[in-house]
């Protein structure tokens, strides 16, 4: 009974020690696979035009069909004509909604 145990212990052992073994390697595999991607460049994608949709000024007095608008977005400055789209009457003025692209410069 001794000599079985003593059997089974050392296949156990063994059969450990061979997994143990496939398993290091593997995982050293995915690790210098993950190290040759570290020449990447890791850059920012940066549109050179944004448009602006529905973009809304109210005004007193008449209304302009065009609208000169700029805004900072990040590091850079976003320009350009806005035209006018649509327009509500208020009051005392207008409502008016403006649209277009504006490009960086």
């Amino acid at each position: 009974m001794k000599k079985i145990l003593k059997k089974f212990c050392l296949v156990l052992c063994l059969m450990v020690t061979i997994f143990s073994v496939m398993s290091a390697s593997i995982t050293a595999e995915e690790v210098v696979k993950k190290a040759d991607r570290n020449y990447e460049a890791k850059g920012e994608v940066v549109p050179s035009r944004i448009y602006i949709s529905n973009y809304f000024v109210a005004t007193q007095g008449s209304l302009k069909g065009t609208y000169y608008y700029s805004r900072q977005h990040g590091r850079f400055i976003y320009s350009g004509t806005l035209y006018l789209t649509n327009y509500q009457s208020t009051g005392d003025g207008y409502l008016a909604y403006y649209s277009g692209y504006v490009y960086r410069r």
